[in-house]
């Protein structure tokens, strides 16, 4: 692949906000997706949480794919980056915020 970059709801983000109890317009997951370029591009890809302790990732490990899907769980109040990783390199990092509610 020649590239990797996030999505959220189909738009490509560098950053959220998460918090750590739901409440009206306040979510404490999302769901990310990470996209390989060019398309017919496969890769295997690993997500990584710079601070488990704010947000942790849980992702399905697939051989090879074109595109992989990570659901970000809000822990503790404070900021991370959480990052995928291509088998030859590539990345591409989204920041995570999460505030006490």
């Amino acid at each position: 692949p020649t590239s990797l970059k996030i999505y959220v709801d189909g738009k490509k983000k560098s950053s959220w906000t998460l918090y750590t109890r739901k409440g009206i317009g306040r979510k404490t997951s999302v769901t990310v997706t990470a996209e390989l370029s060019p398309k017919q591009s496969e890769s295997m890809v690993t997500w990584t949480s710079s601070n488990p302790k704010v947000a942790e990732v849980s992702y399905s490990t697939k051989s090879t794919i074109s595109s992989t899907i990570c659901t970000i769980k809000a822990v503790g109040a404070g900021t991370c980056k959480v990052t995928a990783t291509t088998e030859n390199g590539k990345k591409a990092t989204i920041t995570i915020k999460v505030k006490k509610n």
